[in-house]
């Protein structure tokens, strides 16, 4: 039962492969955190629950809906399926129908609360232990911060809040404390005269704060949150520079956003490579009007092609964007800021201020300016969707793909490993988009440090998955520049290194608006002007992105296994002093994009051998990859157990690496490599799915939320 109660954040420690013995799959009961239950007991009491059903034809499946009278909410022809409300004995009859290869519950949960440190650098996660759920912190600058109250939010069933523990030492008895409800969460605040001297913390300090429960505590981290506020006298002092509320610029609402520099994006803009011409598709929590000079250079020659609500169906027509104020009327929506924020790094345009001269100059605030668009919603404004909604939003990128010109897709999204790559229903339509001829590029999750923290489609051997980097606020100095912490790393669970590439990541301005869920959360991180500062991999998939359209404009016929390829052998590797690898391969791929190169790049062949996606997508052949561990629980790449391919999943906080261009890597990219599956193929420990699930001959799912990724705090 002490299982029951780790740190989700620790479970990749313990997540293996499957372990398959004699052909016959190892099944394991759903796993919560009040024990283990039975499937049945997620669904409503006598009520109905929304479920993905994959059958082996679109069409048989929509005659078995009709014939039990099914409540159909999505057809999704791209992987086979259909999703419709069930009642429990509905879905035990499906169960039991030979039409029906699989049924997985198209749930969804609360929005993953992060940490919210507006002065201080935060541990990416909480840490369960025994009664107590933790948060670690460290003031990172030069100067003494003071607090003036923390805020504590906890799940209601928790009860009551025991005590509020500094450091071990400090313990304040919260008991008889005015605790307010909201119904799902208790809401506590700690002011400033009951933190007594702790309300001081030293620079360089770190410091731990624990709630304590009566009882044992649900360990779903995205039910938790601490606020930190500062006393406004001492704030400035604490303050990064970059970090917290943006200053003003010159010009009101103009910012160099320094990261089409940093990848070496600059110099194509002068060559006239600004992705004019190619379309990208963002699937996220949609499109939002923030700043009209950029909406106006956006919704010029129609750059928008198309505005998909893959919530509700509805696709507007991009015309009226020419009678007046889309958002004013209805057609650009994003209730949460996500979505907007990720397609402004790919593709916003403005008018800029030279910084010396104080003179109007042109500003590229995104890497592919002159991009085309194509956005569709499927995250509401908690930033999260199910399932369905997510595939039918793939489903429409693929058949408009001729439409619109649709060459690039980028999905700043992720949900957590329950199944081999092949079997997932969001990975099946994101290799046929691949296989369509659309390069994805997919964020691999905020997960990290730990390994096997990959999300789904970033698990998708065929796509481009983008881990993060931060440059340590020193945008013009490149050799200070990290891995992010938060950055999730490989191996997927059948041996594949990931993430492929690494990208900026960290305190990445892009637009939102004031009223987004997530600017309003978050405010320090905006500036009253339409920018917004956030660090995450989804802001590093979206430059990504940026350069694989910048990429296609240059030589139009590239397939995405081609821009795979260039970005992985054009990457920059992270490297020591001594010229060896500084990072492993399963944290960092081939390392930091270089938009310039990939783009002059001439190499072929080098990305997804050994992979045939048409098989993979038709079920006669799946594919494994060459990572293994060994009896020390350190992870390898088969014929490769030299430095740099050879990982203990530790991660150590540098202050900057070489990034080499000119690092031969051994063997090519053997690493990146696949072969054929085989059953007997076993991790160490077997293999637990994330979470838990039964996982017998393709059924049962224990959910299917997928959301935007989990906030961080700067790095």
């Amino acid at each position: 039962m002490e299982l029951l109660h780790m740190s989700l954040q620790l479970k990749v420690t313990l997540l293996k492969r499957l372990a398959v013995i004699g052909g016959l799959v190892i099944c394991v009961c759903l796993l919560v955190s009040g024990g283990f239950i039975k499937q049945e007991t997620q669904l409503n009491e006598g009520g109905k629950v929304s479920y993905l059903i994959q059958g082996h034809s679109s069409a048989v499946l929509k005659q078995l809906a009709r014939r039990q009278q099914l409540a159909v909410s999505h057809e999704l022809p791209l992987i086979n399926a259909i999703a419709a409300e069930l009642t429990p004995g509905q879905h035990e009859q499906l169960l039991k129908s030979p039409e029906v290869r699989r049924i997985m519950v198209n749930a969804r949960v609360a929005t993953t609360a992060g940490v919210v440190a507006d002065r201080l650098v935060g541990e990416p996660f909480l840490t369960f232990f025994r009664k107590k759920v933790s948060w670690k912190f460290r003031n990172k600058s030069e100067k003494q911060a003071r607090l003036a109250r923390i805020k504590l939010s906890w799940p209601v069933e928790n009860g009551i809040l025991r005590a509020f523990v500094i450091n071990h030492q400090t313990e304040i008895d919260t008991r008889d404390l005015a605790v307010s409800s909201d119904g799902t969460f208790n809401h506590l605040i700690l002011p400033a005269s009951l933190l007594g001297s702790s309300d001081r913390i030293a620079a360089g300090e770190t410091i731990k704060y624990s709630m304590k429960f009566t009882v044992q505590p649900t360990t779903d981290t995205g039910l938790y949150s601490i606020l930190l506020r500062f006393s406004k006298d001492n704030s400035k002092f604490v303050f990064e520079e970059g970090q917290g509320r943006l200053l003003g610029g010159h010009g009101e609402n103009l910012r160099n956003t320094e990261y089409p520099e940093a990848v070496g994006a600059e110099q194509l803009y002068q060559q006239g490579i600004n992705g004019q011409g190619v379309t990208v598709a963002v699937i996220d929590s949609g499109l939002r009007d923030v700043l009209k000079s950029s909406m106006q250079n956006i919704k010029k020659g129609n750059r928008i092609k198309a505005f998909y609500n893959a919530i509700d169906d509805t696709l507007v027509d991009t015309q009226a964007f020419d009678s007046g104020d889309a958002e004013e009327n209805g057609y650009l929506q994003d209730g949460n800021g996500h979505g907007t924020h990720v397609t402004s790094i790919i593709l916003s345009f403005l008018k800029n201020v030279d910084q010396e001269t104080g003179l109007a100059k042109t500003s590229r605030n995104s890497i592919a300016p002159k991009a085309n668009l194509v956005a569709v919603k499927a995250l509401d404004a908690s930033g999260q969707g199910s399932y369905a909604d997510v595939i039918r939003a793939i489903g429409f990128v693929v058949d408009n793909k001729d439409k619109y010109d649709i060459r690039v897709l980028n999905l700043s999204l992720s949900a957590p490993v329950k199944s081999h790559y092949w079997d997932d229903p969001l990975n099946q339509a994101v290799m046929a988009a691949w296989k369509a001829g659309i390069v994805v590029v997919a964020s691999a999750g905020n997960g990290g440090p730990d390994a096997m923290s990959i999300g789904v489609p970033g698990n998708n051997p065929y796509v481009i998955t983008v881990g993060a980097t931060s440059d340590a606020y020193s945008s013009d100095y490149a050799d200070d520049d990290f891995l992010a912490a938060f950055s999730a790393a490989g191996p997927t669970y059948e041996g594949f290194v990931k993430p492929d590439v690494v990208a900026p990541g960290g305190h990445i301005l892009g637009l939102m608006h004031g009223d987004d869920q997530l600017a309003l959360v978050h405010d320090n991180y905006q500036d009253g002007e339409g920018w917004f500062m956030m660090s995450g991999t989804s802001q590093a998939a979206a430059i990504v992105s940026g350069i694989a359209v910048l990429m296609i404009q240059e030589e139009l016929d590239l397939t995405p296994d081609d821009v795979k390829c260039r970005l992985m052998s054009s990457a920059k590797p992270a490297v020591n002093s001594q010229g060896e690898l500084a990072v492993s391969v399963f944290q960092q791929g081939a390392g930091l994009v270089d938009a310039y190169w990939a783009v002059h790049s001439t190499a072929m062949g080098c990305a997804n051998r050994g992979l045939d996606i048409e098989a993979d997508i038709a079920g006669t052949s799946h594919f494994g990859g060459f990572a293994n561990q060994d009896e020390h629980g350190n992870y390898y790449v088969q014929g490769l157990e030299g430095n740099g391919y050879l990982w203990g999943e530790g991660y150590l906080w540098s202050d900057g690496y070489l990034w080499s261009d000119g690092y031969l890597w051994a063997d090519g990219y053997l690493w990146a490599d696949g072969y054929l599956w085989s059953d007997g193929y076993l991790w160490s420990d077997g293999y637990l799915w994330a979470d838990g699930y039964l996982w017998s001959d393709g059924y049962l799912w224990a959910d299917g939320s997928i959301e935007a990724n989990t906030w961080v705090s700067q790095e």
